[in-house]
Formats: structure tokens, C-alpha cells, sequence
């Protein structure tokens, strides 16, 4: 009767065999339990956590015995659970279960104590998670180091076999904190010891040593090598068919690939795993919102700057719904170059000042210090603050004439630093010191792969030659940027640098360099838009014209400038096809252009748009 009053009980099957109380219920017993038998609280969490293990449910066992602060059965559940949690990455509810723990329990069950080393580094207590590391690993070894001993504390319960297992992992928790600040010598020693430990049955822990190898392949600034790893770890996930960790290599792979200038590869890897990730119930998970802003970026590489911004929002909001600063620091990172492609520069920087609180609270990836320091110099020079970015480069210690030893090694985070450097030295007028680092960072961005960058270097280079009327050589330097930037699929890293490139691509084109190419990226810069209304068109300026354009004409350039074709403009402004080829004859003849790209670039240098 209760029952279908649905009073006090809910059913648990159709059968109605099993019930528990309403949740509203529920909590008015046992806030009475707690007013009036409070001392019965333990006795009655130990049941039910027995009762709970024993029908073979562990999650309701671990909750109820770290209620009742019988930490050592939970300890001896958790671990039951820690290999199958962390295949399937299910890292919310064992991040909570550990740090629930003692910490002398941390120690004396070392699993539980990596495990939770590896949460620390993952919020940015870098310092924490090395000093359990150092700590486990003497009781793993209390001969071993020679240091310390803590005999008090040695596991002896432990095989051999799993103590060689969990060293193995220990060394892999530690190559990834090492990760975090470009150590890359590190990276490689315990990534490549914990192999040696770990058993060849050990798949999910032995694969993420691939994650760790790909990293420092990647600092190396060896783009190919780093590729090599993480494909062949996506492919050992695969594999595996392990679904969390399919979703984490092919994001560390789309970073490699991003930065080798793959765009379309980047594009599809990604959204494949925005599919698999909805297709298993992971799209809210954080790592899947990183990937997200990662396919955000790539869009609005491409000038799709709406669906851009839909992504790398959703991206954000889901990566924020995460402990992971890692992605979270990049997801924002990913948005801020998306609102910068879209002008939001005011969007951009509440964004820049996340990153800002982020860092202050906590110990950031040594990448993401060099990502925020050349976000913080574009604002600088936006706002033309000289003082301020002199001051920066100064601090950072770059050269810019050294000797020929000190410009090869540059590795990738110093070649981000001299990049926006370069931008520094451009912005004081200083170009011959310009071209020169420019010189230099082509030859390392082009040996190690890193076509992104050196599509960036060899734009600027070219940008500089112009600055300083170096015409031919700004033109050949431009010429092999085109070339190099076409295949790929680049938009947006051109368009960005505004009218200055615009009159290159202007020139380019008069010299018939990759037309068709030179002719998208113009009709991709943004038309300005008159304030007030339509009337006010025509009141442009055009002085410097033999005859101005009408009204009319100025309204067909528009569309024009948009890409759109005759038959559109004409179904746009009702009027037949002949009135608009009428029209855009008169406008080539009053601009003394000889096809649509030269006359938008023209109009653009008599600011008509």
C-alpha cells in the first residue's frame, strides 16, 4: 500500500522485491539517527559497508567505510578497484576516495599513495606530489637511495613482483610531473625505467610512458619523433580498447599534428573523438572539452569563426567542469586565440586574466608560463606599450645577435619567446635585428618540423622586408610562405596581421603568385562596416579616386568583398543580372582593378571598406 501511494518507499526493481526509502525520507531518519543515536552512526556504516561488499557492490562498500572512518577497509577496497577505475578514467570518484585517506596510509599501501602523487600534479602541486614520490619510493627501496630509511614503514607484505610493479609506476607518475617543467632528461630517464618495472601485461600504465616519451620528443622540439610516439601510443590504446585513454592520445596527437601545420588531420582527429566521447558517454569529461577548443582553434584557422567560437565556448565550459589544470589551461588558451581571430580582444583578455588567478593560486606547466608571457606581450603591443614588453624581454634573457651556437639551440618554448620577440623588435622599428632572429628561428622551426611556426617566422620575416621597402626579397620570402601555407588550409594567421598584409597579398597578386589562393585570403579580411545608416555609405572619402562610387556601387563592393557571386549579389538587392555586372564593371574601372580580389584590395587601401 505504501508502495503504490508512493509513500516513504521507491522500488528498486519490477518486481518490487527490493525498495529503498525516498530520498526526502531517507534524510529525515537520518538526521533523527544523528540527534538521537548518534554513537550507533559507525556501527551501522561498518554494516552496511560489509553488506555492501559481501553483494559484491564496492562503491557503496568504499563510501560507507570512509563514513565510518574504518580507513583501512577502504584502503583494502579501493585498491580492488584502482586498475579497473583507472582503465576506464574514472578519475572524479578515485581522486575523492584517496585524498579522503590518511596520509600513513598513503605510505604503508604505496599504490594508493602514486595514485595520489599523480591527482597532486595534475592540480599543480607539483612540490607535494615529488615529495610522496620520494617518500614512497624509500619504502619501496629503504636501501636503495641511500638517504633515508623509514623501516617503520616498509611494506613487506608486498611480492616482489608487486613491488617492481608499483617502482615501474611510481617512475611513470614522476616522467609526467617532469612534463610539467620541460625536464626533459628526466622525462626520458623514469618514462624508459618504467618500462624496464612494469609488466608487459601492465597495457594502460606501460602506454601512458608513450604520452610521457611524446612530450619530451616534443620539447626536444623533434616534431616527427614526437608524432612517431603518440601515434604509435593512440595505436596501443586502440588495442587495448581502452576508450578513456583512445580519447587522451589522440588529443596529445592532435597537438603534435597542430603544430606541424596539419590542420585538416586535426580537424578530423578531433572530430572523431568528439564522436567516440558522445558515442560512450565521455563528451562530459574534461579532456574531451580540451579537444573541443583544440577543434575550435583549427576553425577559426580556417575563418570559420562562428562554429569556432560554439566549439571552443563548450570546450571551456566542459574543461572547467573538471580537476585537471592541464586541460583546463589549454582549453583557455585555445579560446583566447579564437576571440582574438574574432577582434573580441576585450572577451580575450577575461580570459588571459583566468589564466592570471590560475597562476596564482597554483604551480603552472613551465609551457603554459611561456604561452601566457607571449599573450600578455600581443596586449602590450596592442596597447603599444614599448616600456612594458622591453622590460619582458630583458627579464626572459633573449638574445638577438648572439653567436650562430646560441641561435641553434634554441628549443620550442625559447622559440616561442623569440617569435613574439621578433614582433617586439618589429613593433620598435628596429628590422634589421628583426630579420636576423627571423633568419635563425626559420632554421629551427624548419628542422624540427614545426610548420605552424614557420609559416608565423617566414610571414613576419616577409612583413619586415616590406616595412623597410625591400620589395624582392619581401616578395620571395612571402612567395615560399604561400607555397607553404596553401596545401594546409591557412587562413586566419595571415588575416590577423591586418592592412600590412593586405598590401602584400595585393602585391602578390599583381605578380600572379598562387592567385586563387592570394584571392581567398583577401576576400577573408573583415569588411568595415560604416557606422549609422545606409545613407551614410557614399560619404566615404574617396578623394584619391578619378570618379567616386556611388552609393550603389559601394553597396555591390560589399558583397563583393564577402565572396558572394554575381547571381547572389543580384538575388540579394533584387536586381537583374545585368544591372550588377554593370556595376562591377564601373567599380574595376573607377578603382583601375582587373578582377574582384584587386578591386577589394584597392578599396580597402582607399578605405571604401
Amino acid at each position: 500500500m505504501l508502495d503504490h501511494a508512493n509513500l516513504f518507499i521507491v522500488p528498486l526493481d519490477e518486481e518490487r522485491c527490493w525498495y529503498r526509502y525516498h530520498h526526502l525520507f531517507g534524510d529525515l531518519l537520518r538526521q533523527r539517527l544523528r540527534q538521537t543515536q548518534a554513537e550507533q552512526l559507525k556501527e551501522l556504516h561498518d554494516k552496511a559497508s560489509e553488506w555492501y561488499k559481501q553483494n559484491g557492490l564496492i562503491d557503496q562498500a568504499i563510501e560507507h567505510a570512509l563514513k565510518s572512518k574504518d580507513f583501512d577497509q577502504a584502503a583494502y577496497l579501493i585498491q580492488s578497484q584502482i586498475d579497473v577505475l583507472w582503465q576506464r578514467g574514472e578519475h572524479g570518484k578515485l581522486r575523492r576516495w584517496v585524498q579522503a585517506l590518511p596520509e600513513d596510509l598513503l605510505l604503508t599501501e604505496p599504490q594508493l599513495g602514486i595514485i595520489h602523487a599523480y591527482y597532486l600534479h595534475t592540480i599543480g602541486e607539483y612540490t607535494s606530489a615529488e615529495q610522496l614520490l620520494q617518500r614512497i619510493e624509500w619504502i619501496l627501496d629503504p636501501h636503495g637511495n641511500g638517504d633515508e630509511v623509514i623501516p617503520s614503514l616498509e611494506c613487506k607484505h608486498l611480492l616482489e613482483i608487486d613491488r617492481l610493479k608499483l617502482t615501474g609506476r611510481l617512475s611513470l607518475i614522476r616522467a609526467l610531473i617532469y612534463s610539467f617543467d620541460g625536464n626533459v632528461k628526466g622525462i626520458i630517464k623514469q618514462a624508459n625505467r618504467a618500462l624496464e618495472y612494469l609488466p608487459e601485461q601492465d597495457l594502460t600504465w606501460r602506454n601512458l610512458s608513450g604520452f610521457a616519451l611524446g612530450d619530451a620528443h616534443s620539447y626536444l622540439g623533434d616534431m616527427a619523433a614526437s608524432y612517431d610516439a603518440r601515434f604509435t601510443t593512440l595505436r596501443a590504446c586502440e588495442a587495448e580498447g581502452n576508450i578513456f585513454y583512445i580519447i587522451l592520445a589522440a588529443l596529445k596527437l592532435a597537438t603534435t599534428l597542430r603544430e606541424q601545420g596539419e590542420l585538416y588531420r586535426t580537424r578530423d582527429l578531433c572530430n572523431d573523438q568528439v564522436r567516440l566521447a558522445e558515442k560512450n558517454n565521455l563528451a562530459e569529461i574534461n579532456m574531451v572539452g580540451c579537444i573541443r577548443t583544440i577543434l575550435g582553434e583549427v576553425l577559426a584557422e580556417f575563418n570559420d569563426l562562428e562554429r569556432a567560437i560554439q566549439h571552443a565556448r563548450q570546450g571551456v565550459k566542459i574543461a572547467e567542469g573538471g580537476q585537471n589544470l592541464v586541460f583546463l589551461s589549454m582549453s583557455y588558451l585555445y579560446l583566447m586565440r579564437v576571440l582574438f581571430s574574432k577582434k573580441d580582444l576585450e572577451g580575450a583578455k577575461e580570459v588571459f586574466d583566468k589564466v592570471l588567478r590560475l597562476e596564482r593560486d597554483m604551480t603552472i606547466p613551465i609551457w603554459l608560463s611561456s604561452q601566457m608571457a607571449t599573450w600578455q606581450v600581443k596586449f602590450w603591443l596592442l596597447q603599444e606599450d614599448l616600456k612594458a614588453v622591453s622590460n619582458w624581454a630583458d627579464k626572459r634573457g633573449i638574445l638577438v645577435c648572439g653567436d650562430q651556437h646560441t641561435h641553434e639551440s634554441i628549443d620550442h618554448l625559447s622559440m616561442i619567446d623569440h617569435i613574439v620577440y621578433a614582433r617586439v623588435l618589429f613593433a620598435q622599428d628596429r628590422m634589421e635585428e628583426t630579420i636576423q632572429l627571423l633568419r635563425h628561428l626559420y632554421k629551427t622551426a624548419e628542422r624540427s618540423g614545426r610548420i605552424s611556426r614557420s609559416i608565423e617566422i617566414k610571414m613576419l620575416q616577409a612583413l619586415a622586408y616590406q616595412s623597410t621597402g625591400q620589395t624582392e626579397q619581401a616578395m620571395e620570402s612571402f612567395e615560399h610562405v604561400l607555397n607553404l601555407a596553401e596545401p594546409k588550409g591557412f587562413i586566419r594567421i595571415f588575416v590577423d596581421e591586418g592592412q600590412p598584409m593586405a598590401s602584400l597579398l595585393y602585391e602578390a597578386l599583381k605578380r600572379e603568385i598562387t592567385p586563387e589562393y592570394v584571392q581567398r585570403l583577401l576576400a577573408a579580411f573583415p569588411v568595415t562596416e560604416p557606422e549609422g545608416v545606409t545613407s551614410t555609405k557614399s560619404q566615404v572619402d574617396q578623394s584619391g579616386l578619378i570618379e567616386p562610387l556611388s552609393e550603389r556601387e559601394i553597396e555591390v563592393l560589399q558583397f563583393i568583398a564577402k565572396g558572394l557571386t554575381n547571381q547572389e549579389i543580384s538575388n540579394k538587392l533584387f536586381l537583374s543580372m545585368h544591372t550588377i555586372k554593370t556595376h562591377t564593371r564601373n567599380i574595376y574601372s573607377k578603382l583601375g582593378a582587373h578582377h574582384r580580389a584587386e578591386a577589394v584590395a584597392k578599396a580597402r587601401a582607399f578605405g571604401i571598406l
